[in-house]
């Protein structure tokens, strides 16, 4: 079996269950009102890229009772351009099914995880697990920009409106 799809198959045995409940459900408030948003993109401000909806970043189901917790932050989503293979169209289906019919936030992150060894043809999870050597169950990976663009393009209204009170709620908001 390829090292790639052999680390497949553990990351996905690995995402069992999620964290926390009340971590569970702020990520799905949060990811539900988020890809709903298209702000940037009717603006013109951005073009969409394969996926064209924000999208959620790994929440490992041991992070929320990790010591220390580990959050790894980083600009975007990357934006697919050189794949060819059917992970973010599979990718697009949850997300449209987390906005519109009360999809699985479970879902998406076992698509994550299994799709993991992929990213970057594999110099994601070479770099992260294994060079930082973290637990995928234990970390968290998030984006401060949640839609991928083409072109690496994110002006910093983007940046700033994926966090203004309007776009994002938090369920301790409510």
């Amino acid at each position: 079996m390829d090292v790639r799809k052999s680390r497949s198959h553990q990351l996905a045995r690995s995402m069992g269950g999620m964290a926390s409940s009340s971590l569970v459900s702020a990520v799905r408030s949060i990811t539900g009102q988020a890809v709903k948003c298209r702000t940037c993109f009717d603006l013109g401000e951005v073009e969409a890229a394969q996926i064209t909806v924000a999208q959620p970043r790994w929440v490992g189901q041991d992070y929320a009772k990790s010591n220390p917790r580990i959050a790894i932050v980083m600009l975007n989503p990357g934006s697919g351009a050189f794949r060819s293979d059917s992970a973010n169209a599979k990718m697009l289906d949850l997300l449209h099914e987390l906005s519109e019919n009360g999809g699985s936030l479970r879902a998406i992150f076992a698509h994550q995880a299994s799709d993991m060894p992929n990213w970057e043809e594999g110099r994601f999870t070479t770099f992260y697990l294994d060079g930082l050597n973290l637990h995928l169950r234990k970390v968290t990976f998030e984006n401060i920009a949640w839609c991928a663009a083409k072109g690496i393009k994110y002006p910093k209204t983007m940046l700033q409106r994926c966090f203004t009170p309007a776009h994002v709620t938090t369920p301790q908001s409510h």
